[in-house]
């Protein structure tokens, strides 16, 4: 009898091996193989087949079977003389039906594999049981696919290539100091599905549309070098991870100065000290006004405690003076303006003197600006002003001037004083007499009962004629013009018996 030889292929990672119907009232016998031992029974008939393995490694053997008989549907195979007499199928199959195996001597369980190298194989099947027809056999290395029908399903092989990926930017070494999109291309035999980027070996963001992106964002990292690679992946779970991009984020935050002190002071030097909280040099710029116009030699070790002494300075003098810092990258940052007066000459007895310029004396509200001129024969180290013994606040330089706020202090006499220091420590101080008046009591109810009435004529009476700080009760001088006369007299009068 004749048989047909349908196909013999692997397709891309499979085998198919088609042949005739193997029993002995199907095909002619044919030759067996000589190199196994013992060699295949021929009484039944034989069929030898070619294939061809595109890859080497660990094969799944599948076989097509039929058989009138479901207790009777075996056949022998034989795979290069070397893989012998095994017994394809052997438990029981549904009679008359296609069936796909994939085991051997009949126990389901006892795979059929077979390793097989790259290149030409030659298959021997022999007939073992009677009425048994093989129409395919499959070689296939992806052993989770079952075959179905005709076994087309399992054609296509598992993927197993894996993606190439690369990072185009930024450049190896690079140094970033703002926001970098950093790049990387992909490619896959079938096709790429996602690419992740790793900043130090931790995942920072994953893309999964090209271009393949991830923005390194300085501010989320640290300052230094840094790593950076990108890992591709196909919908096989293959991967691969490109060569690492080395990155160093640039220092772009100027020291923050704090703690800025002036000490040690003498006629002619002084030493100024701060701290950074990052190692940087130290300098600092002083002189007699806030130009400062002097310099000191740019100390350039780098430092979190600074210390810079001044030298050649003048005696019993006010110096301003602003330190300035900068770190290892450049930034550079200066502190406010601070000030330090030298000690005074030896033997300096001579106070300063002090003139209050505002408020004159009279009625004040709201806020207002207590101003004074100074003068020293070497030099004023400040004024303080007050009213009564409260410190309203000091001014080291001239124009020398607080402002107070007379709304934070009961209506009422107040006496103001302005007192001038110098580094010697001699005092000199001035003073006048104010009337704080925010509510809404008449001007003319002197002694502030709620009534213009007698006692207020009294008070003024007892005035009349004096002038500036010779007024006892400033709120007597009504009007405000620095003497109690006529006029005052008059306004009173317009507001006699008022509540």
């Amino acid at each position: 009898m004749k048989f047909v030889k349908r196909c013999s292929q692997i397709l891309a990672g499979f085998a198919l091996l088609a042949v005739a119907s193997i029993g002995v009232s199907y095909i002619n016998t044919g030759s067996a193989s000589a190199a196994c031992s013992p060699a295949l029974p021929t009484d039944k008939g034989t069929v030898t087949n070619t294939v061809s393995a595109p890859a080497s490694g660990s094969y799944r053997v599948w076989t097509r079977l039929k058989t009138a008989d479901s207790t009777k549907n075996s056949v022998y195979m034989e795979i290069d003389g070397t893989t012998c007499n095994v017994v394809v199928g052997g438990a029981s199959l549904t009679a008359n039906t296609w069936t796909w195996v994939d085991y051997q001597s009949g126990t389901s369980t006892n795979k059929f594999n077979v390793t097989l190298a790259a290149g030409s194989h030659t298959v021997v099947m022999a007939g073992k049981d009677d009425g048994v027809m093989v129409d395919r056999v499959i070689f296939t290395q992806d052993t989770s696919c079952v075959p179905t029908g005709t076994g087309d399903n399992c054609a296509n092989p598992p993927d197993t290539t894996n993606p190439t990926v690369s990072i185009t930017s930024p450049a190896n070494n690079a140094t970033i100091s703002s926001s970098t999109t950093a790049t990387a291309t992909a490619s896959d035999d079938v096709a790429v599905t996602k690419v992740e980027f790793y900043v130090d070996g931790t995942l920072a963001v994953t893309d999964t549309a090209t271009p393949y992106n991830y923005t390194i964002n300085p501010a989320s990292l640290s300052v230094g070098a840094h790593t950076l690679t990108a890992k591709a992946y196909d919908a096989a779970g293959n991967n691969a991870t490109s060569s690492v991009v080395n990155f160093t984020i640039a220092d772009t935050t100027a020291p923050t100065i704090s703690a800025v002190a002036s000490s040690s002071i003498t006629q002619t030097s002084a030493t100024v000290t701060w701290t950074t909280n990052e190692a940087a040099d130290s300098q600092v710029k002083y002189g007699a006004t806030t130009s400062y116009g002097s310099t000191t030699t740019l100390d350039s070790t780098k430092v979190t405690s600074h210390s810079v002494s001044l030298s050649g300075l003048t005696a019993g003098t006010l110096y301003h003076y602003q330190v300035v810092s900068k770190d290892a990258a450049g930034n550079s940052t200066s502190s406010a303006d601070a000030t330090f007066t030298t000690s005074a000459p030896a033997g300096d007895t001579t106070a300063p003197t002090v003139t209050i310029t505002a408020p004159a004396a009279g009625n004040v509200s709201g806020t207002v600006t207590f101003s004074a001129t100074a003068s020293d024969n070497v030099g004023v180290s400040n004024v303080q002003f007050k009213y009564g013994s409260t410190v309203i606040g000091t001014d080291p330089s001239s124009p020398y001037s607080v402002s107070w706020n007379t709304t934070t202090v009961a209506d009422g006499t107040y006496t103001l004083t302005a007192t001038a220091s110098d580094a010697a420590g001699n005092t000199k101080s001035a003073t006048v007499n104010v009337t704080v008046q925010n509510s809404s009591i008449l001007a003319e109810d002197i002694n502030q009962d709620g009534h213009v009435n007698l006692l207020d004529f009294s008070i003024l009476a007892s005035n009349f004629g004096k002038t500036g700080a010779a007024i006892t009760n400033a709120r007597a001088d009504i009007n405000g013009d620095g003497s109690v006369n006529l006029l005052d007299f008059s306004r009173l009068a317009s507001k006699f018996g008022t509540v």
